[in-house]
């Protein structure tokens, strides 16, 4: 028996009980998360089997066993989240990176053209879809972040520093920045209001207002894509993650700016997640 074994079966009990469905591989990355320490990677799997565990380790992971079971997102537990391939820092006040919203940056690489565009990220958040555009966009990209929080841009401009991503500027203030944009691309809060009840327990510790837009969820959507016409170019692109519920009201409201809508783009899943519309006139 390793000398963690039995704080390891304590903690998937204590996350069992808890309601968590896959405790046991859970466990074992809070375990892996104890022994790298605060904001590090978890040491890889199979260091475990020739490692001590030291009464601070212990501690450490009994700290993160109990955090967890109360439904603490794993992300804020780790200290990060991977991302279209970037290994970013998360933490309490910031939201967490979905693996849906890969599909708004795999959007923006398919829709927007290979060419000098003036690109900002409305609700930059940890700084995901900007710092994605940036690192895997064509150099020719002026990538700007924007968020109305400051803690989340604080997050987002070390999340730059410690990847060497370099943004054209940072914004903090509601929704745009002043002046003229080539694209647009946002992830803004979308969930209903009426949905707050029915939200995994995890979903409690994350920034209300990054998540909730309102009662039918629109609400920040609506305030974004009416100032379009005095911000968007001609030519000028918007790519929005919204709910696959909401695409056919956000496709009106952007037709209803003057905008020519697209086909919208699937997530990982098969959903419909990203509209996107193009101004020509």
């Amino acid at each position: 028996m390793w000398a963690w074994q039995p704080a390891l079966a304590e903690a998937v009990r204590r996350l069992k009980a808890a309601g968590i469905e896959d405790a046991a591989r859970e466990g074992m990355l809070l375990l892996r998360a104890a022994y790298a320490g605060e904001g590090e990677a978890p040491v890889p799997f199979e260091r475990l089997y020739a490692a001590p565990f030291p009464p601070a380790v212990a501690e450490r992971f009994h700290r993160l066993a109990v955090r967890r079971a109360r439904r603490e997102p794993m992300a804020y537990l780790l200290g990060r989240r991977e991302f279209y391939g970037l290994d970013l820092a998360v933490g309490p006040g910031v939201l967490v990176p979905r693996p849906e919203t890969e599909s708004l940056v795999e959007a923006a690489l398919a829709v927007l053209p290979a060419r000098r565009l003036t690109i900002v990220d409305v609700g930059t958040g940890s700084g995901a879809v900007a710092l994605a555009l940036a690192a895997r966009g064509p150099a020719a990209w002026a990538v700007t972040a924007a968020d109305v929080s400051p803690r989340a841009l604080a997050v987002a401009r070390a999340n730059a520093r410690r990847l060497g991503i370099s943004l054209a500027g940072w914004y903090q203030g509601d929704l745009l920045p002043p002046g003229w944009w080539n694209a647009v691309v946002a992830n803004l809060p979308y969930v209903a209001e009426r949905e707050r009840d029915q939200l995994p327990p995890e979903l409690a510790w994350e920034p209300p207002e990054a998540l909730f837009g309102g009662e039918d969820g629109l609400t920040v959507i609506r305030r974004l894509v009416a100032a379009l016409p005095g911000t968007l170019t001609v030519p000028g692109w918007v790519l929005l993650e919204v709910a696959p519920d909401q695409v056919a009201a956000v496709n009106r409201l952007l037709a209803e700016a003057g905008l020519v809508p697209g086909p919208p783009r699937r997530d990982l899943a098969g959903r419909e997640r990203v509209v996107w519309a193009e101004r020509r006139t």
